[in-house]
């Protein structure tokens, strides 16, 4: 990869803008659930604190670690709420896996190991 490549590949850029938004605001609907049942508000926003740092710091694991955090709370979703949506809700988990997993972007850009 050339020097060009690089600097392109350290920015976030394309479909990734999404999962960027998406940590952010996971985030803040943790948060806000802290309100509603503490223990699960607490435990989805260590989760998602977690799956932010590992976005923004482009470790090389975040790929697995978001699509399987948001299969995790699809799995959740669907036991809580209505089995029938299982469909709908695994629509993201499957589009990201093909995001992250088959486009040069992502494989480029989440590069850094997980320690130093």
């Amino acid at each position: 990869m050339s020097a060009d490549e690089g600097k392109y590949y350290s920015s976030i850029g394309g479909w990734l803008w999404l999962p960027a938004i998406g940590t952010v605001l996971n985030i803040l609907m943790s948060a806000y659930a802290i309100t509603i049942n503490a223990s699960v508000g607490a435990s989805l926003l260590v989760i998602y604190l977690v799956v932010a740092y590992l976005f923004w710091a482009r470790k090389r694991v975040f790929p697995y670690v978001y699509v399987l955090s948001l299969i995790a709370v699809t799995a959740v979703t669907v036991r809580v709420a209505d089995p029938q949506d299982i469909g709908r809700n695994l629509v993201a988990p499957i589009f990201f896996a093909i995001c992250f997993f088959v486009t040069a972007r992502a494989r480029r850009t989440f590069i850094e190991p997980l320690k130093k």
